[in-house]
């Protein structure tokens, strides 16, 4: 890798630093296939910062070049910031902005109201767009990976098996997503519409307000039983920012991006469906 690329504000850290950064790798935050995540502070401030320390093994040299290659590339709102990295193997990590509120998977089911649903699932499509607009495919895109800072700002935050031109071959790995949020018409060869149809089932659950949790092939196929009669509504019975008319038309976009690869739209197109929405005044350009 060309370390001499990355941003400046991007620090280069050292088997030592590390573990000073994690306090002896004291405060685990969370795990999941790729690795652990530790909460700690920067050493030239009192930043708190989450550090992703990856599995040892050839797959995970892999995630850790290509996230650090293009997140390195995002300066955007909506997309996790980069705080530097440590090239130490096998003590590969990241470095990230820590997100105090940590992911929307853990929000699905919470009491946040509809207005900040909406708006969250407005800021993920613009990111989204900026993703594909610099021919990224992230090919897990799911709640777990949309994290959300301490006002509810969410940021795409995981880019580990993304696929890009500028992403050498040699790289990318084979098997691509998480159950439920793959493209049941398979995620090979079919672009960025591969990340629309996982967005869909991201809508899904922010309108049935019910996790994902696992048991069937598709978020869409689990929550189906919200939707069949529009009882989805009384989700939002006694919420005030709640107007039906944009309900129906949030999870119209949903269906829309769930459905087949021809007539599903890119991003951008869900991107202006949002204008049509009662709230859109409320939504952040």
């Amino acid at each position: 890798m060309n370390f001499q690329a990355f941003r400046p504000s991007v620090i280069h850290y050292g088997q030592e630093q590390l573990e000073i950064l994690t306090n002896g790798f004291a405060d685990q935050i969370g795990h999941g296939g790729s690795g652990r995540v530790y909460k700690g502070k920067a050493l030239d401030s009192e930043m708190a910062i989450a550090i992703k320390c990856l599995n040892e093994g050839e797959r995970y040299i892999k995630m850790w070049k290509t996230e650090l290659t293009l997140l390195n590339k995002f300066q955007h709102k909506n997309i996790i910031n980069l705080v530097g990295y440590c090239p130490a193997y096998p003590s590969l990590a990241i470095m990230t902005e820590f997100m105090e509120k940590g992911d929307l998977r853990e929000h699905v089911d919470s009491d946040i109201n509809w207005l900040l649903r909406v708006q969250i699932a407005y800021a993920v499509a613009k990111a989204l767009r900026a993703v594909h607009a610099e021919g990224v495919t992230l090919h897990d895109f799911k709640t777990s990976n949309v994290l959300i800072d301490e006002d509810y700002t969410p940021k795409i935050g995981d880019f580990g098996i993304a696929v890009s031109e500028e992403i050498p071959v040699h790289w990318q790995l084979t098997g691509f997503g998480t159950y439920g949020y793959i493209d049941p018409m398979g995620p090979y060869d079919r672009g960025q519409k591969v990340d629309v149809f996982a967005y869909g089932q991201m809508l899904f659950e922010l309108l049935a307000k019910e996790k994902y949790a696992g048991v069937v092939p598709s978020v869409q196929g689990q929550l189906d039983y919200h939707f069949r009669d529009q009882s989805f509504h009384q989700n939002f019975a006694e919420d005030p920012s709640y107007n039906i008319e944009d309900g129906k038309k949030l999870y119209q976009i949903a269906k829309e991006c769930s459905t087949v690869i021809k007539e599903r739209p890119k991003i951008t197109a869900v991107v202006k469906k949002f204008k049509s929405l009662k709230v859109r005044k409320w939504l952040v350009t």
